[in-house]
């Protein structure tokens, strides 16, 4: 990702995070397995995974956002989860 910037990982994330204008970005090893937890989020506008543009299910409560990758789309490789939001995250002005 170019021009990204760190994400709030760990403190607010179950895995390593990065974020660019409005969209935050969520790294996923292969070896992650678990559902992918972000807290301290406003309501995702869009949530995909990156390689596809296939769009990804989620639960949004409470500020707590959750998402599991299907199995079936996961690969060897880091695969990455866009999730848009309506406004930018964070404190910073990108």
């Amino acid at each position: 990702m170019f021009g990204t910037k760190p994400g709030d990982w760990p403190a607010k994330c179950n895995l390593p995070s990065t974020r660019k204008a409005g969209v935050l970005y969520l790294h996923a090893r292969p070896e992650f397995k678990e559902e992918i937890v972000v807290k301290d989020v406003s309501r995702p506008k869009q949530v995909r995974l990156l390689r596809t543009g296939a769009k990804l299910s989620y639960t949004f409560e409470n500020g707590t956002l959750r998402v599991q990758v299907p199995a079936l789309q996961r690969t060897d490789e880091v695969d990455t989860v866009a999730v848009s939001f309506h406004r930018r995250q964070g404190k910073s002005k990108e």
